[in-house]
């Protein structure tokens, strides 16, 4: 085989890029360094970085070409060597489907800030979408947050020790400056004796983000009880219209099925179930009617489904169902109403 020049590497990779949506960080590595700097003002909105060391040359292509960074949309961190919206991959492909944007994943295993604090002072004033995923307490990159105002970010993902303020009387008052905000996903994911889950979980007013729409709260298991008791009492402002609570990465229920008989849980609430957790269940008790009800409220998905962007819409499906259903749940004998809308 004839060796390819630059132009026919270029084409082909394209060609990869528009039919697999990223490549492996192996590949990467296989591409010369004068390719790299052709590829990044190119087609970097569908590389996938993934080593923090990828930080440098994308500092250096963005200043080398500021007219890119206007394009910036998506960043996608990943904080440590586990992440809490790891992709499903094992191998580290990146899942097609998760941000059809620009985007950028950085696994940051040392507490050197810089680069990537570098990195969104650049990209702060475009970003529409972040992501910061990180597996313990950094408060480092809390600091790097709130040094920046983010105009245009309207979905926010972070874990909660990077956003809760326990010595405020709002506990989310560590949220960074994001006015156009419409989509925030937590992660109850902090370490024992960084972040006190449980009194965070009893100050849950979400009432301080009147543009809020979208909220994605994702809780540990060992939270379970604390959760329970915190839902009672969960306020989110008028203008929410989803609200999806997921408790152990899908697999279990929030509330136990055989207790939800004892709640009314707002329309707008779905539980995000995994479908073979449901099923298991489902085969081991049988189609009684508390399953039914269960099957009621919570969205049942698949890995992939978890993993991409598209759950969103799946959510809004099922609360358009909810809604529907709604007037026959009015006659419940509800002990415990399950998120109010606060003023």
């Amino acid at each position: 085989m004839s060796q390819l020049d630059g132009d026919s590497v270029l084409q082909c990779l394209e060609a990869y890029l528009r039919q697999n949506g990223s490549w492996k960080s192996t590949e990467l590595l296989q591409v010369s360094h004068t390719l790299v700097k052709r590829l990044y003002p190119l087609f970097y909105r569908d590389i996938v970085l993934l080593s923090s060391r990828n930080l440098y040359p994308l500092i250096r292509t963005l200043e080398e070409y500021p007219e890119r960074v206007e394009l910036m949309r998506t960043m996608w961190v990943r904080v440590g060597r586990e992440s809490i919206y790891a992709p499903a991959a094992v191998d580290n492909t990146y899942p097609k489907d998760y941000y059809p944007f620009h985007q950028v994943i950085a696994p940051m295993r040392k507490l050197d800030m810089q680069p990537l604090a570098h990195v969104i002072s650049m990209t702060a004033g475009y970003l529409t979408r972040l992501t910061i995923s990180a597996n313990r307490h950094y408060p480092e990159l809390r600091e790097v947050l709130k040094n920046f105002d983010f105009p245009h970010l309207v979905e926010l993902g972070v874990s909660v020790d990077l956003i809760s303020s326990p010595a405020s009387a709002n506990f989310f008052g560590g949220l960074p400056n994001c006015p156009a905000l419409r989509k925030l996903r937590i992660a109850y994911n902090a370490e024992r004796n960084t972040c006190d889950i449980p009194d965070v979980l009893a100050h849950q007013d979400f009432t301080v983000l009147p543009k809020l729409t979208h909220l994605y709260l994702s809780y540990w298991a060992e939270y379970q009880s604390a959760v329970v008791k915190s839902l009672a009492k969960l306020l989110v402002p008028s203008s929410l219209q989803t609200l999806i609570i997921e408790l152990d990465s899908g697999n279990s229920f929030p509330i136990s099925y055989p207790d939800l008989d004892q709640y009314r849980i707002h329309p707008l609430v779905v539980f995000l179930v995994k479908k073979g957790a449901y099923s298991e269940v489902e085969r081991v008790v049988g189609p009684t009617a508390r399953m039914a009800l269960a099957r009621q409220v919570c969205a049942l998905l698949d890995v992939k489904e978890m993993n991409g962007i598209c759950i969103w819409d799946i959510a809004e499906e099922k609360v358009a169902q909810r809604w529907v259903e709604y007037d026959s749940h009015m006659s419940w004998p509800a002990k415990r109403v399950i998120c109010r809308i606060g003023n």
